[in-house]
Parts: structure tokens; C-alpha cells; sequence
């Protein structure tokens, strides 16, 4: 039996066929799911840099909550923090910060960031596959598809660095997987929209891709013809964020007495590589360079070896993942796009484009939805020069891999 919903073709099987063993790994969906995520995982842990992560903010903030605190106990001089009546705390959505607890808990605090990163990679490339292959991707396709997010783009490069930021990113493009992949399976409306809230809970921006979600939902066939059921599918993705929100909310009071973040502008007042950039930390005028950033941003190019110099400001989109031009082969589902714009239009604004990385990674919480573009175009045959360009995506990152590994970013 088969069904359309929001112009995807979704295959069910038939409940009158009775299963007489359920063991996932005879589950062949399910047991390549779990291979994809191994094989993510093992690469992003292969390619890691050696040594721990000295910016592990969410490792100490793990440890703090584990002992009943939302402050850093242990502060260090070189880690991106924020001070307030006289502690110290991270500006860093704490999500993460939750999700390590365990971990901490076993390891303590001494545990190696960079493990959790290449763990939330592998994550990634599991729900990467899951989503290829609830819309009906095989084959090669599948395969080709799924490579984009995860050594295509440049969360190959956080999830080897394994720094505060990245682990962020990381975590926000993983909850962001995952809303689509339930979008576009069961579609628990619900669920989809607890996962955008989690995506929230590790960077915040990444909440207003539920504007996306809500489009969707409330201006698909169905609910153009049933306007009140429209309006309770849009209401049901809305109640599935509040947990999140309400987490959000309290962190905030426990930190600052109010229910509001003070922690982005604090950090914004003290920064200490680009202190107060007029006319604020939100403001029109970032937008130029931001969308230089983003978009036309080069290396450096030097006459001595390895000639292709990466800079501490990052490099442009085009330049690390050309393959995503593609995405715009899709021609169903265009609501991801606005999804994407609204998941990354506040950096847009910011005063700084994200500094000390090899692409832009406040773009990373797009990633998601341009991959899932790119499955849609390979899906209806319209993913022209995919594989050239998916080839020298790779190819790049492998570089930004390698290089930041030697040489670092300077």
C-alpha cells in the first residue's frame, strides 16, 4: 500500500503480514541505518585531531550540572566565557551540556570532547540515510546523497576539532535530521517539533526553523481544505517545541533571575577579538560581510607550500560544499528552503561570521535542509553535475580536514 503526503511518496507495509522475527539487525532499513551511522562515527574518530579539546566548555558545564550547579566550577583562562555576580558561565546553548552528563559522569571531567563530536556525527550520518531512505532513495543515489552532510560539508571538519562550537553545530544539525526524518515518516507533528526545540537548546537561532515545519504543515493540500484540521496540525508542531522552550526558560532564571538569555550579550560586551563591533551585536549593517562571508569569502593564496592557505575567518560556502548548488534541482518540498533561510537568517545580522573555522558554521544548521533538497533532486533525476561537484566537495573538505590538523588556522 502506498500513500502521497506533502509530495513525497511514502511505502508502508501491508499490516496483515505477520512478522515472525522483529531483531533489528534482520531489519535490513534498520541494521544500514546503523552501519551508515558507524561509518560516520568511525570517520569523524579517525580523523580527529590527536590530543583533548582545550575548549571544552560543555564538558565542564556537564560536570557542574552533574553537581547541582548551572555555573562553571572549574573555569579556565583560555575558555569562551561569560562573568556575572561572580561566577562564571557558558553562552553556549546547553544542550550538549545535558547530553554529556553521563559521560562525565562515568569518565569525569577529564573526558575528551572530541569523542562526543565524532558520537554526534556518527548520529548524523544514520539520520542522514534514515531520511534518503524514507523518500524512496536506493542504490548508489542513497549512498551519493548521503555523503554530502556528512564529508561533503564542513561538519566533517567540527566534528574532528571536537570544540565547544562545533559540538553545538553538531548537535543542532543532528535534532535537525531528525525533525525531518520523522516529517517524513511517521510525521508526528508533535515529535517534529520537540526535535526543532532540542536543535534550539544547542543554538538557539535554529528554532525559527520551525517556520519552515509550520508552512508546511498548514498550507499543504490537506489543510487548505480542512482549514481547522490545518490549523491543529500547526498547533500540534507549536506544543512539541514548548518542552524545549520551558527548559530554555529556566536555565535562564537559574543563571540571570530573568527569563530572558543575557549570556549573548555579555559575551558581545567583553569580547575580546572584536569588541563591540558598531552598531551592535544585531544590526543591518553585518549584513554585507556576512553575506561576503558566506558566499565569496576565499583562502589564501601563498607562494609556499601547501599554496592554499586557510584563514581564521573561515571560507564561503561555494568554496567548501559546491555540491549544494544542487539542492536547487529539488522541485517538491520548498518549504525546506525557507526552513533553511529562517534556521540561519540571525547570523545574517551578527556582528561576527563565526571566526575561527574552516567554512561557515553558523550555515551548518542549514545543512539539514540542503541535504534534503539534494535527496529530493536525486530522487526526480534533477541532481545535474552531483557527483562531479559531490566529488570536489569532498575532495576540499578532506583538504580543510588535513590542513587544520597541521597547520591550524591562522
Amino acid at each position: 500500500m502506498s500513500r502521497r503526503s506533502g509530495g513525497v511518496r511514502r511505502v508502508e507495509e501491508p499490516t496483515s503480514v505477520p512478522r515472525t522475527d522483529d531483531a533489528w539487525w534482520r531489519n535490513e532499513r534498520v541494521a544500514l541505518t546503523v552501519l551508515a551511522g558507524l561509518v560516520s562515527f568511525a570517520i569523524y574518530e579517525a580523523s580527529r585531531e590527536p590530543g583533548s579539546s582545550i575548549y571544552d566548555q560543555y564538558v565542564r558545564l556537564a560536570y557542574s550540572l552533574l553537581h547541582g550547579k548551572v555555573y562553571i566550577l572549574h573555569p579556565k583562562p583560555w575558555l569562551e566565557l561569560v562573568h556575572y555576580k561572580h561566577h562564571f558561565y557558558s553562552h553556549q546553548g546547553v544542550l550538549p551540556g545535558i547530553l554529556l552528563m553521563p559521560f562525565v559522569a562515568v569518565f569525569g571531567e577529564g573526558f575528551n570532547l572530541k569523542h562526543f563530536a565524532a558520537l554526534l556525527g556518527g548520529g548524523i550520518g544514520a539520520v542522514a540515510w534514515s531520511v534518503a531512505t524514507r523518500i524512496g532513495l536506493t542504490g548508489r543515489d542513497r549512498l551519493l546523497g548521503w555523503a554530502f552532510p556528512v564529508v561533503g560539508t564542513t561538519l566533517w571538519y567540527e566534528a574532528k576539532t571536537g570544540s565547544t562550537w562545533g559540538v553545538a553545530a553538531l548537535s543542532s544539525a543532528f535534532f535537525l535530521f531528525c525533525a525531518l526524518n520523522e516529517y517524513f515518516g511517521r510525521r508526528r507533528l508533535p515529535l517534529v517539533g520537540l526535535f526543532v526545540g532540542l536543535a534550539a537548546l544547542s543554538r538557539p537561532p535554529a528554532v525559527f526553523a520551525v517556520i519552515g515545519f509550520v508552512v508546511a504543515v498548514v498550507l499543504s493540500p490537506e489543510a487548505r481544505a480542512n482549514i481547522v484540521g490545518g490549523a491543529k496540525k500547526g498547533l500540534q508542531l507549536a506544543a512539541g517545541v514548548i518542552g524545549p522552550v520551558v527548559v530554555y526558560v529556566l536555565y535562564n532564571e537559574l543563571r540571570f533571575r530573568t527569563l530572558f538569555d543575557k549570556s549573548q550579550q555579555l559575551h558581545y560586551l567583553h569580547d575580546a577579538y572584536r569588541l563591540q563591533v558598531a552598531p551592535g551585536q544585531f544590526a543591518l549593517a553585518h549584513l554585507p560581510y556576512n553575506l561576503y562571508s558566506w558566499f565569496l569569502l576565499p583562502p589564501s593564496f601563498q607562494n609556499n607550500f601547501p599554496y592554499i592557505h586557510l584563514t581564521i575567518l573561515g571560507t564561503a560556502l561555494p568554496l567548501t560544499s559546491p555540491a549544494f548548488v544542487t539542492a536547487f534541482g529539488a522541485r517538491r518540498e520548498r518549504w525546506l528552503w525557507l526552513a533553511a533561510v529562517c534556521a540561519v537568517g540571525p547570523a545574517a545580522f551578527h556582528y561576527a561570521n563565526g571566526f575561527s573555522q574552516f567554512g561557515m558554521r553558523y550555515l551548518l544548521d542549514a545543512v539539514p535542509f540542503l541535504s534534503m533538497l539534494i535527496f529530493l533532486a536525486l530522487k526526480d533525476a534533477r541532481a545535474y553535475g552531483y557527483r562531479v561537484l559531490l566529488a570536489a566537495s569532498i575532495a576540499i573538505n578532506a583538504y580543510g580536514v588535513a590542513y587544520t590538523t597541521v597547520f591550524g588556522l591562522k
